[in-house]
């Protein structure tokens, strides 16, 4: 009966002092209820064990109601300290993810302009009278195309050299100063080339458009045009070499005239070499 009377107040005390005696409830009270059921267990009456029974039950349906939102709201706060700390993780594997890729990527872009530079030398090595330039600025409108080398006067540049992309003409020196100098390119609506069209062999003026094509702007010959004929540079005027690739003919369906596609991309010239030799045959 003392194990009974021990546990009945234990349980008692529990409910209502829930959470360091947070519930307000008198403590003489809890006192005055212990005492009167003490008194009762001596008398050993049925109706009181019966009373005991009942109030234990609902001592403990209490407690159990009383400590189910602080299960609940532990939980709730486990859940979110185990989100967060999970969310910590994901974000820095990401950012250890993004650091790698663009680690990789800055490795295969030198990959691809050592090997772009390798070629370029390796062209410029072919011919000693090629000399390798950077393309500092790049100025190209409807109106107005050209590019400012780091190669001047003091690289032995002089005025008309031809400027080539991979072996491709795309234009020519038309100003010099002591470090630098500008190249006026093949679609500027400026740009006059003397050129022949093969393997027909006849003999044309390529002009600028100021977009990414040129044109014929002058035969000595009525021929048909042709797709895909190539066009290189003729020796004409003593202006260029002859034998420099330009581009291919290419029929206009909008228009009579026939467009020159270059062989070079304008719009992606990085390094270029300059001809020192102007008129070389």
């Amino acid at each position: 009966m003392a194990s009974v009377r021990n546990d009945f107040v234990i349980a008692l005390r529990s409910a209502f002092l829930k959470k360091n005696n947070k519930q307000k409830f008198s403590l003489l009270t809890l006192i005055f209820i212990s005492l009167i059921i003490i008194s009762l267990n001596k008398f050993n009456i049925k109706t009181t064990n019966i009373l005991e029974s009942g109030l234990r039950d609902v001592i403990y349906a209490t407690s159990s109601i009383i400590s189910y939102p602080e299960k609940k709201i532990r939980i709730f706060f486990t859940n979110i300290n185990n989100y967060y700390k999970n969310y910590k993780n994901f974000k820095f594997d990401q950012n250890l993810l993004e650091k790698f890729n663009a680690t990789n990527l800055v490795n295969e872009y030198l990959t691809l302009e050592n090997n772009r530079l390798k070629n370029i030398i390796e062209e410029s090595n072919s011919n000693e009278n090629y000399l390798l330039s950077k393309v500092l600025i790049d100025k190209q409108s409807q109106f107005f195309s050209s590019i400012i080398l780091n190669k001047g006067s003091k690289d032995n540049v002089e005025l008309g050299m031809a400027v080539l992309d991979r072996g491709y003409l795309i234009g020519k020196i038309i100003e010099i100063n002591y470090s630098t100098s500008r190249a006026i390119l093949l679609n500027d609506i400026n740009s006059k080339i003397p050129a022949i069209i093969e393997p027909i062999g006849i003999q044309v003026i390529i002009s600028g458009t100021g977009y990414e094509h040129g044109i014929i702007q002058y035969s000595k010959d009525n021929y048909e045009i042709e797709d895909d004929l190539n066009i290189f540079t003729s020796g004409g005027g003593n202006v260029f070499k002859s034998g420099i690739p330009i581009g291919k003919l290419k029929k206009d369906i909008n228009n009579a005239d026939a467009k020159v596609e270059f062989f070079s991309d304008f719009s992606q010239l990085v390094y270029v070499n300059i001809l020192l030799s102007k008129n070389e045959l």
